[in-house]
């Protein structure tokens, strides 16, 4: 039993020197960043909705690959950050229109014309951000530290921790917040200036 106790006290002892010793191996991590390909679909939903009026539900994605690189040392592995290939942006758009429009009707097309506007909207708040977006995640990338992995250890386990980190950071936080009120401000904006005057002609 002493025995034992003995050599969970090396263990501990020495943990966090081979700790350390992972800090020599950080670097300031790449980043890509792509815009997922988004596509549109149209649905006319059998519940009833406003006949005056469609509806835009747009699906944002934040994924991130993390790209490692390693060194084996006394004990284990040293384990740090070495790329971020970043995909961030709208991926699919689901248009609702009122069943009562058939389908190529003037007041289907009318709809799914404004409607359209509000997917430019959500697109454009990408392309103005995508400066900004980037050096978030820089940001939060410089911020994982290297991690020490003992032998036997689960590399995987220890990947997904540093895209949790990743993710966690607050500049990635404020960042999906900003987008969000971007888009709502301009699709607000979009609202606003359009009489709507296209749909009323159409049943006139």
């Amino acid at each position: 039993m002493k025995k034992f106790l003995f050599w969970i006290f090396c263990v501990m002892s020495f943990y966090p020197v081979w700790a350390d010793e992972c800090l020599q191996y950080k670097i300031t991590p790449k980043v890509s960043l792509d815009v997922p390909n988004a596509s549109i679909n149209v649905s006319r939903p059998t519940e009833k909705m406003s006949f005056w009026h469609g509806n835009v539900l747009a699906t944002l994605v934040d994924n991130y690959e993390l790209i490692t690189d390693m060194k084996n040392v006394d004990g284990g592995t040293c384990v740090w950050l070495k790329k971020v290939k970043a995909q961030v942006g709208y991926k699919d758009f689901l248009v609702h229109i009122d069943a009562r429009h058939t389908p190529e009707s003037c007041g289907y097309n009318a709809i799914l014309n404004h409607e359209k506007k509000h997917i430019a909207a959500y697109m454009s708040v990408m392309d103005d951000m995508k400066k900004d977006i980037k050096v978030a995640i820089a940001d939060a990338a410089d911020f994982v530290m290297p991690v020490f992995v003992p032998y036997g250890g689960n590399f995987a386990k220890v990947i997904d921790g540093m895209n949790m980190e990743l993710r966690a950071h607050p500049n990635l936080i404020l960042m999906k917040q900003r987008i969000q009120a971007a888009q709502e401000i301009r699709n607000n904006q979009i609202d606003i200036y359009e009489s709507g005057a296209d749909l009323t002609n159409c049943v006139k």
